[in-house]
């Protein structure tokens, strides 16, 4: 069997946040027609084992921050440096690579290092999205909130990634993204290119969980890290469920996801009707007390796996038309659509006396799933 290098920032895992669950889903798939090697690149170093994996070997090298590299990886960049060379050449320099798959764009000097080390003339690359324009999104959300630095850096990260995206072509012979949208942007810049769709999927047999009899409880999942999500959950606290509860007092937001931000884990904790979870290894027990899933992303990239997790718990889904790019889902068909303050409490406040509405929605959702992001 040929062999292929899986080049990667994360662990495959059915589990993790949405990086894990892709790496998950391509390694699932590239096994079944390779032996598959992980090499994965992560600041800690630290190794782990790789569940219902047929992996053969998983090498790790630690990311360091040093000032030299400091700000591109403050871009999203990973730059490869002179050890990272001498770690490589040690791995790998005698080991024959059919095929190298880089995981994600930010990590193809290693693939590139990796190609000439083994004389390996095939090579993929799956970017997911399209980097130079969730930071071009991230940047105006950045400049909207004051947060000029932030947004000065993120703009320079989405010149850069424009940039490493138009010379993408010579190298791999086939690239993929998570969208149709977004295949359409990159096939406009290289049109030679073979470019193709591997949509986010969600593995395994859905929920489909009972709705819970209270439906006045919401229910956030998300990296709190990431400041899209940080500021989706602090916009929704401070406009929409302040202003449910000013109404009913039942409204409760129950939020789920890992920040390393002592400040803002104070203003959850502190926040009138929300319930601070932090990160849960076993999702079933938030979903299975949650009414309704919100999600107020105004910026972001890809597909969001959070839309894909609510459909397969089998929960209404209430988000923006940022939460659902890319998915082609239908407003009012498979979610309801909500872009302001009014709008949100409006959709919360009418799942919350129709039944049947919720019902059809998962149900809709439920289909669309099972026929397009489901394996």
């Amino acid at each position: 069997m040929k062999k292929l290098l899986f080049v990667s920032p994360v662990f495959p895992d059915p589990n993790g946040a949405g990086r894990e669950k892709r790496a998950y889903q391509w390694v699932m798939k590239l096994q079944q027609e390779y032996e598959v090697h992980v090499l994965v690149i992560r600041p800690d170093g630290q190794g782990r084992e790789v569940a219902e994996l047929d992996i053969r070997s998983a090498t790790v090298i630690p990311r360091r921050k040093t000032n030299k590299l400091s700000s591109l990886l403050e871009f999203g960049w990973v730059p490869l440096t002179r050890a990272d060379k001498e770690r490589l050449e040690r791995y790998y320099g005698h080991v024959r690579i059919d095929t190298i798959f880089c995981f994600r764009l930010y990590l193809q000097e290693y693939a590139s290092f990796l190609a000439s080390l083994t004389g390996c003339g095939s090579l993929e690359l799956d970017m997911d999205d399209l980097e130079s324009s969730t930071h071009l999104k991230i940047a105006h959300l950045f400049r909207k909130h004051g947060h000029i630095r932030r947004a000065v850096t993120s703009y320079l990260a989405a010149l850069l990634f424009r940039r490493k995206e138009s010379r993408i072509g010579a190298e791999y012979r086939r690239v993929y993204l998570c969208s149709d949208e977004d295949k359409a942007s990159l096939s406009r810049r290289l049109p030679h290119e073979d470019i193709q769709v591997m949509p986010n999927r969600m593995a395994g047999v859905p929920g489909n969980l009972l709705l819970p009899d209270d439906p006045y409880q919401l229910l956030f999942v998300g990296s709190l890290d990431y400041y899209p999500n940080e500021e989706a959950v602090t916009w929704f606290i401070q406009k929409v469920l302040s202003a449910l509860r000013r109404r009913d007092s039942r409204w409760t937001l129950h939020v789920v996801g890992f920040t390393s931000k002592p400040g803002f884990k104070d203003f959850l904790s502190r926040a009138d009707g929300v319930l601070y979870h932090g990160r849960v290894e076993n999702l079933d027990a938030v979903y299975s007390g949650a009414y309704q899933i919100i999600s107020p992303l105004h910026a972001g990239g890809g597909t969001k796996l959070k839309i894909l997790e609510a459909m397969w718990y089998g929960r209404p889904i209430i988000a923006t038309h940022e939460s659902v790019y890319g998915l082609g889902l239908t407003p009012d068909k498979h979610y309801l659509p909500a872009e302001d303050a009014e709008q949100f409490a409006a959709a919360c406040e009418r799942l919350a006396v129709d039944a049947e509405l919720a019902r059809t929605l998962i149900r809709y959702s439920g289909e669309i799933l099972l026929e397009k992001y489901h394996f």
